[in-house]
Parts: structure tokens; sequence; C-alpha cells
């Protein structure tokens, strides 16, 4: 054999066995891929629990009459959404949560909570702790106090304006006085506190003294009708 000859039958074999490597690397790769793939499984991030054990949530709605769903919150050891049996009372949610936690208040547990209830599906059951009764309590007794102060000032003024109407529908008394003031001697400033007499009337009668009684000292002083009226029984002459 000739050298060009084996040199010729070299090239042929590696032209014909040089994609086989190629192939094989190609379908091994398809199938690393295909088996590495992960199964993605969709879950709730909501726990269903029952009897106190969490549970994964169903993918779906379970349309089944012998359980039901409730949630309980607040002062319970494990808040949250619990499977129960149809026909199940409060008393079973609180046992299935752990029970209630030492910051709840016994007393107000044992007069408001009726733990023999029959509880329905997506029922709530919210037991409070002990300090947000004391923050009610709180606001309430505020309250009372403040509607207490509204209806003490209320009272009060209604009651002084009780007095103010009996001081209104009382009569008013004429000033009685057994001292006479003497016209023809008195001061302007004696004669001003007459009824009805004023500075400038004052001024006029001592100007027309002396005046011999009721009627000259109308017609001198220029006095009303009214006000001779008014004083005829407080002055002498």
């Amino acid at each position: 054999m000739t050298k060009e000859y084996l040199l010729e039958k070299v090239k042929s074999f590696g032209i014909k066995y040089f994609y086989i490597p190629l192939l094989v690397t190609f379908l091994l790769g398809i199938c690393t891929t295909y088996f590495s793939i992960p199964k993605v499984l969709c879950k709730n991030d909501i726990d269903i629990k029952s009897g106190g054990e969490a549970q994964p949530a169903p993918d779906a709605v379970e349309n089944n009459a012998n359980y039901i769903y409730v949630d309980v919150s607040g002062a319970v050891l494990n808040p949250g959404l619990y499977k129960l049996p149809t026909s199940s009372r409060i008393a079973d949610v609180l046992k299935a949560s752990g029970g209630v936690t030492n910051e709840v208040s016994g007393k107000w547990i044992a007069k408001y909570v009726n733990i023999s209830e029959i509880l329905e599906d997506s029922s709530k059951v919210y037991i409070p702790f002990e300090w947000e009764l004391l923050e009610e309590d709180l606001v309430d007794a505020l309250a009372m106090k403040d509607v207490s102060l509204q209806g003490d000032i209320a009272t009060s003024v209604s009651s002084a304006g009780s007095e103010d109407e009996d001081a209104k529908d009382e009569p008013t008394q004429p000033l009685v006085t057994d001292v006479k003031i003497n016209v023809n001697t008195a001061s302007i400033s004696e004669l001003d506190t007459l009824p009805g007499i004023g500075p400038a009337y004052a001024k006029k009668i001592v100007e027309s003294r002396p005046v011999k009684d009721l009627a000259d000292l109308k017609d001198r002083a220029k006095l009303p009708a009214n006000t001779v009226e008014a004083i005829k029984e407080l002055i002498k002459f």
C-alpha cells in the first residue's frame, strides 16, 4: 500500500465517525434536561388545623358536609383556622387551639362566652385580652363622667334660668320710705334720687324754690304729670 492510499483511508474514517460523538452528546443533554425539571406543587400559605395539629391546606375547596372551618384568635395559645366536625361547639375550638392564655379574664369568659354554643361554618371566635377589657372600662368610665358633668352643667343652667324667670314674674315693689324729701331744702343730688327726677329736673326744682305745694312745683319746674304722680308721696314742702 502506498502512502497516499493510507492517508485517504484515515481521512474517510475520521469523517465517517466524527458525527457520532456529537449525536450522543446531544441526546444525553436532552435526557438530562427533561429528567431534572422539578415538579412544582401549589401550596397554600394558610395552615388549616385539625384538633390542634397543623395540616397543609387543600388545593381545592372541600365540599364536605361533615366538617366546618372556624377562625379563632385573640388570647388563645394557637390562633388560626381550624377544621372541625360539624356541630362542634366553642369549647371544642378552644380546646383545639390549645386553650386560653394567662392574659385572659376568666371572669369575663364565664360571664360572656357560652362554650356550649354550636358553631357554624365560617364562624369567628375572638377571646379578648384582659388589658383590652381594662382599656374599654376606662374609656366607658371617662365617657360616663363626661356625660354626668354635662348633665350637672345643664341642670345648673336650667336652675339659674328658672330663678331668673321667677324673679321676672315677681311684681316690682315701689320704693317706700318713711323719710320724705323736703323740696325746698333738698340738694340737687337728693332730688335726683326721686323717680323720674334726673339732674336736669332737680336743678329746675332748686331754681324754682320756694314752692308751696304739688301744683306749684309742677308749674314752676315744668314736671310731667306722671312724674308728679310718682313723687307725690315721697316729698314734702
